[in-house]
């Protein structure tokens, strides 16, 4: 039996806990022994402000009982002042220390919110002791690898699909789509939402989008209930039962929902991330960098609209309206996402591989 310690956040955001999900699936796939899972979850260790020595003690207590921490998805890498070890993990050279196992971290996401950056210097050097310390690092292909780059030069760090793309199964190709999702992006930080542009006024436009498209609402996190002006019957879920199916046993219905329609606009990045997974043309509504990199990066640039761009709202029903009665224009979408998953897999099953390389030596 191979024992693994899983690092992630768990439980509170659909799009974190399918990266971890498709991470384990394909491992479990291609090991032959079977694998005891210890999720370890982010959260309760950033309520103690990621504390060394509750950390110290938790990772010393995973290195006993385990052969490798592996680490990912998700957007883990954020400078946080506010916590001991200055960054969203939890390590330090003094955490690091204490971890005498292979640590693996896959895909991870940094997290560069407009009009917030809480990284330090201190911090800076907590992330490049922990990914000297990795046996294997990467990071997801969403502008990651260049944001870490203007950080540190030369560093070299290794590009990796974000998990949320590669489910193994996906959506029918459609020739006409009538029928459409909105996945909404809110954040408790005012100055992230400021960031955003989700100023009243961007606000109003954005719900009169919604409103002359009749879009139902697919939240990834409770805190999209909070989205303003945003209709509650829209949501496909009462918020109560939203909190019961994000839990980590039950939260792929909610992707299993995105069958129920022909596309979507999306805001969150595992929102754009997924539908691509699972063969959703989409529109990409970019409020923050990763969307829009992503959708550069990976040839969906015409599919995206950023909320910085003159008219956006015009621009988005323009898009949706092509998707709809523009053949070549959905075909396209269709045609690039296609090509990249071909890639997309390849890279995710080899990084997949090492993994396996490392367990069984």
């Amino acid at each position: 039996m191979i024992k693994i310690a899983h690092l992630a956040s768990y439980g509170v955001n659909a799009g974190d806990n399918i990266a971890s999900y498709n991470i384990r699936n394909k491992l479990e796939q291609i090991i032959d022994d079977k694998i005891q899972w210890t999720s370890v979850n982010i959260i309760p260790i950033h309520e103690t402000r990621n504390n060394a020595e509750y950390c110290k003690q938790i990772f010393k207590k995973v290195s006993d009982s385990n052969d490798m921490l592996l680490i990912g998805g998700g957007g883990l890498i954020e400078g946080e002042h506010k916590f001991e070890s200055f960054w969203k993990l939890p390590f330090d050279q003094e955490t690091l220390s204490v971890v005498k196992i292979p640590i693996v971290t896959f895909a991870v996401g940094v997290n560069d919110f407009r009009n917030r950056n809480r990284m330090t210097h201190a911090g800076l050097q907590n992330i490049k002791k922990f990914i000297e310390h990795n046996s294997m690092f990467s990071v997801r292909n969403d502008g990651s690898k260049e944001s870490l780059s203007r950080y540190y030069g030369g560093l070299a760090v290794e590009e990796v699909p974000d998990p949320g793309l590669v489910f193994g199964f996906e959506a029918e190709q459609k020739n006409k789509i009538k029928d459409g999702f909105f996945q909404p992006a809110w954040n408790s930080g005012e100055d992230i939402v400021i960031g955003r542009g989700l100023v009243p006024d961007n606000i109003k436009k954005l719900s009169n989008v919604l409103e002359q498209l009749k879009l139902k609402t697919i939240p990834h996190t409770p805190k999209d209930y909070k989205f303003p002006q945003i209709k509650k019957d829209s949501y496909c879920w009462s918020e109560e039962q939203f909190k019961n199916l994000i839990k980590y046993e039950n939260f792929m219905d909610i992707f299993k929902h995105y069958y129920n329609f022909d596309y979507g606009i999306v805001m969150r990045g595992h929102g754009q991330l997924c539908s691509v997974g699972l063969n959703i043309p989409s529109i990409y509504f970019s409020t923050q960098d990763k969307v829009l990199n992503f959708s550069i990066n990976n040839g969906f640039e015409d599919y995206n609209v950023d909320i910085r761009e003159d008219n956006w709202d015009r621009l988005l029903l323009e898009k949706v309206d092509m998707l709809k009665n523009n053949d070549k224009y959905l075909s396209r979408w269709y045609e690039i996402r296609n090509e990249n998953m071909k890639n997309y897999e390849k890279s995710f099953n080899s990084y997949c591989q090492r993994i396996k390389n490392i367990l069984q030596k």
